[in-house]
């Protein structure tokens, strides 16, 4: 049995029309998050390697909010500065280095600004108020203000991973590095 060429162009189309209604329905991007909703689900209890540069200071560190009670930061750069840990609590600083700890106030440990900046920040985005949310090149950049300046964090677009903190005002530039959230 020969198909006809009117009924071979017709089975053609419908299999092109039947094609692109799947790929349509597979691509279908979901609605695109509000600020409010985009952290949804997660604790703000996270895990990452940090580029810092602050000022004159770049360093790398690992950075963990276990709690919402502290956040510790424990250097591996510059050399100056490695395995120098800190647990920042509202109240007070632990340094640990080596067998030697420390107690400090907040206010007295020049690094403290860095990590309360970085968290004030973080807070700002899981909050999701006062925040514009801009959408480009597979990432999100959530804008925001604190009191110590504006500030952008850009996210990836697919699981909301942290990968970049400015805050201009404050000289500061965290690059996040295999961001987990630990919940």
């Amino acid at each position: 049995m020969t198909i006809s060429k009117h009924r071979k162009a017709v089975l053609i189309l419908a299999a092109v029309i039947c094609i692109a209604f799947v790929l349509s329905l597979t691509s279908c991007s979901p609605k695109e998050k509000t600020p409010e909703d985009l952290f949804e689900g997660h604790s703000g209890n996270f895990d990452t390697t940090a580029n810092i540069s602050y000022k004159d200071l770049s360093a790398t560190a690992r950075i963990t909010r276990e709690t919402p009670r502290s956040c510790s930061v424990t250097f591996s750069s510059p050399e100056s500065l490695a395995d120098v840990a800190f647990v920042f609590w509202d109240d007070r600083v632990d340094l640990n280095y080596k067998a030697m700890s420390f107690t400090f106030d907040p206010n007295s440990v020049p690094g403290a600004a860095v990590a309360r900046l970085t968290a004030a920040a973080v807070n700002s985005a899981l909050s999701g108020k006062g925040l514009a949310v801009q959408y480009a090149d597979n990432a999100l950049t959530l804008s925001g203000a604190l009191d110590s300046g504006s500030f952008t964090l850009r996210l990836d677009q697919g699981d909301q991973r942290l990968l970049k903190l400015s805050i201009p005002d404050q000289q500061l530039d965290v690059e996040f590095i295999n961001f987990t959230f630990l919940d």
